[in-house]
This record gives structure tokens, C-alpha cells and sequence, in this order.
């Protein structure tokens, strides 16, 4: 007689992810869960996990980050069980990062924008970069430290009106993993360009907020700060990684130079929150 079987496992939507099962998920694909294992492992108490189970099984999650309350930002892995995962997102405002497929399927709550970002890759054994360099050695490109606080300070208060920018006022450079290209002025030394890390584990290093001044863009600060980060990776023994936007030609040739590569696409939707990344 054949064998009988009995209806597919529904998707089911639980709070929580277990550490154990993240470290399953992330086995093949650390990079997809980079965000993931570094929240959960250092940051637990502003995180909360939304999860779609498949016969008790983690197949998708939502990683909901609560750095800002009132702002928090969504990354979407997975797409299996979407329709009932889309269930799990929080309250607007919010920034969510999702796979492009997901991006075009769920009804975002309205009003909502996109942008198409991608993920690009730096993998440890590509050579060095050719960096352009500057006459005498500066501006000088550096790891901050406590000393450079009221430099970090003063950036942050020429820029009040991004947010990303101004929060780093706040910043401890004595213990963040902030790179900054910096200038000699009658006020003390000014921070022309910056990036920093975002993630450190010991297989993938994300660079994030990499800014370079307006005034200075086009000297090539930005990918030396960018690759400041990105060598530090490679030296722990990790590869490095970005997001950067798809209509952004400047930011993509840059980091092209420095020998990074794309690996994928995804969607950074605006929930009411911004600023576009």
C-alpha cells in the first residue's frame, strides 16, 4: 500500500531565537546572519527576535534592533513563510534591510519608501589597495583614540542635522572601532572623513558610516578610511563587508578600487523613520 502522508508543516510565528539555532542557521551563511550574531552575543537586551518556525524548525527571522526606540531597524533574513513573517514587524516608524524578493511582496505599512542597496565583499587574501596618498602625510588616517574625543565631538556638531552623524558626539573612540582621516587647525585636530566598524566577528567585519566632508570629497579619503577598517578586518583574520546604494556611483567605485566585490541585492525600506542609508 503507499504511505500515507500527512499534511505540510504550516508556518508558525514565535517570538525568540535560541543561540544554538542561530549558530545552525549561520553555519553555510554567516554572512546573511553577521548582524544577527553580533546583537545577540553583545547587545541582548535592545534586540528582540521575531521568528517563522517550519515544524518546530527556524526557517526565517526578523532582527528587530532597539538602539533607538522610537527608530528601531529590521533585517529580514530568510524568505521562507514571508506572508506570515511581515505579520511580526513592528509598529511604524521603522527601517527595515530585506531580501530584494521579500521587498516587492510585502504591503509595507504606508507611506513607505525604497532604495535598492548592495551588499559588497572584501575578501582577506585580495592584495593591497593603491591608495593615492597625500604630500608630507596629511590629513593623517588613524584609528581614534580618548584623545580624539573632542575632535569626534566637533564633527558631530557641524553635522546636527543628520542623525547618524550627530550621535556620534556620544561615541567612546577609546572603545569603538572608529578610522578617521585628520587635519591640523588652529582649534586642534578636524576630522575630515570617518568609517567604522558595525560588526567584529571572526569570520566577517562590517564597515559602516563612512562620511567624508563635503569640501574633500574626491581626494580619496573616504576609501582610505574605508580601508583603514577593512585591513583591521583582515588582520584579525576576517573578510569585511558594506551595504552601499545602488544609484550611488561614487561610493561604488571607491569601494571597487579597494577590491571589494558584490555578492547580492537588498532592499532598505522606510517605514516613516529615515534617513535613507
Amino acid at each position: 500500500m503507499p504511505t500515507v502522508r500527512g499534511p505540510p508543516p504550516k508556518f508558525e510565528l514565535r517570538e525568540g531565537l535560541g543561540p544554538e539555532e542561530l549558530s545552525v542557521l549561520a553555519r553555510d551563511a554567516p554572512l546573511d546572519h553577521a548582524f544577527a550574531l553580533y546583537d545577540m552575543e553583545r547587545f541582548s537586551e535592545r534586540v528582540r527576535f521575531v521568528t517563522v518556525r517550519e515544524g518546530g524548525r527556524p526557517v526565517s527571522y526578523l532582527l528587530i534592533w532597539y538602539g533607538d526606540p522610537s527608530k528601531p531597524v529590521v533585517h529580514w533574513v530568510g524568505e521562507a513563510g514571508w506572508e506570515v513573517l511581515e505579520r511580526g514587524l513592528p509598529v511604524p516608524p521603522f527601517v527595515a534591510i530585506v531580501p530584494t524578493k521579500v521587498a516587492k511582496r510585502v504591503a509595507w505599512p504606508s507611506p513607505s519608501t525604497s532604495h535598492t542597496i548592495e551588499l559588497w565583499v572584501r575578501r582577506r587574501h585580495v592584495a593591497q589597495p593603491a591608495l593615492p596618498g597625500h604630500p608630507g602625510g596629511t590629513p593623517r588616517v588613524r584609528r581614534l583614540g580618548p584623545e580624539d574625543r573632542e575632535a569626534l565631538q566637533r564633527f558631530a556638531e557641524r553635522h546636527q542635522d543628520e542623525p547618524d552623524l550627530r550621535a556620534l558626539g556620544g561615541t567612546d573612540p577609546g572603545r569603538a572601532r572608529v578610522y578617521g582621516a585628520l587635519s591640523a587647525t588652529p582649534e586642534g585636530e578636524q576630522l575630515l572623513a570617518l568609517a567604522r566598524s558595525t560588526v567584529e566577528l571572526p569570520q566577517i567585519w562590517f564597515v559602516g558610516g563612512v562620511y567624508t566632508e563635503p569640501s574633500h570629497r574626491g581626494t580619496g579619503l573616504g576609501r582610505e578610511v574605508t580601508w583603514a577598517v577593512a585591513r583591521a578586518a583582515h588582520e584579525a583574520g576576517a573578510d569585511c563587508a558594506l551595504y552601499v546604494r545602488s544609484d550611488n556611483p561614487a561610493a561604488i567605485a571607491a569601494y571597487t578600487a579597494l577590491g571589494f566585490q558584490r555578492v547580492s541585492l537588498r532592499t532598505w525600506v522606510d517605514a516613516g523613520a529615515g534617513p535613507p542609508p
